[in-house]
C-alpha cells in the first residue's frame, strides 16, 4: 500500500539540510543560493536538481530539465484542464474564482472538478483571501511560465482583452466613499 504524501515547499534552512542529506557533504550559503533559488524549495525539482550536479552539471542546467517535467505533466491533462492553466496564466498574480470563472462557458461543477483535481495534482493551489474570498493562483511560477509560453499571441490577446472587460466591469461596481478623500 502507498501512502501519497502531499509535501509544501521547503525554506531555505530545509532546503539545505536536504541537500547535504542526500549529497552527503555540507553546502555553503553560496552553493544553497543558486539551488534555492532554482527550485522555490519544490522538493521534486530538489530532487532533480542534486541529480544533476551528481552527474557533474552545473545548477544552471535544471530550467531545461524541469521544462522536461512540467511539459510531460502538462501534456497528461486534458484539453479542458490545460485551457484552466493557460487562461489563469494570463492573470499576473493570484485571481478571485469568482472573476476567473466568467472566464468559461462549461458548466460550472465540472469547471470545479477540473480545478480541484489540477489542486490535487499541485498544479494551481486555492487560497482563502483575508477578505474571506477564494483566490486561485500556481503552485510554482515555472509552471505559469510553461503555460503561458503555450498560449498563441493572438489567444494572448483575445484572453488580456477579456480579463480586461472583466475588471472594467468590476470597477464599475465599486462606489468610492468620499469620507476617504
Amino acid at each position: 500500500w502507498l501512502k501519497k504524501i502531499k509535501l509544501a515547499p521547503f525554506d531555505k534552512e530545509e532546503t539545505k539540510a536536504f541537500c547535504e542529506l542526500s549529497l552527503k557533504r555540507p553546502l555553503r550559503d553560496e552553493e544553497i543560493e543558486p539551488i534555492f533559488q532554482e527550485t522555490e524549495g519544490v522538493p521534486l525539482f530538489i530532487s532533480e536538481l542534486l541529480n544533476l550536479l551528481k552527474e557533474g552539471e552545473s545548477v544552471h542546467s535544471l530550467p531545461n530539465r524541469l521544462s522536461g517535467i512540467i511539459e510531460n505533466r502538462i501534456e497528461s491533462l486534458s484539453p479542458y484542464q490545460k485551457n484552466i492553466l493557460e487562461y489563469l496564466s494570463v492573470f499576473t498574480s493570484e485571481v478571485f474564482y469568482n472573476d476567473f470563472i466568467v472566464l468559461f462557458d462549461k458548466d460550472r461543477v465540472q469547471l470545479a472538478e477540473d480545478i480541484e483535481f489540477l489542486c490535487r495534482k499541485n498544479f494551481i493551489q486555492e487560497r482563502i483571501s483575508d477578505s474571506d474570498n477564494l483566490k486561485l493562483g500556481f503552485t510554482h511560477d515555472r509552471i505559469k511560465s510553461y503555460a503561458y509560453s503555450q498560449i498563441s499571441e493572438f489567444r494572448k490577446r483575445a484572453l488580456h482583452g477579456k480579463i480586461a472587460t472583466i475588471f472594467e466591469k468590476n470597477s464599475q461596481r465599486i462606489v468610492w466613499d468620499k469620507t476617504l478623500e
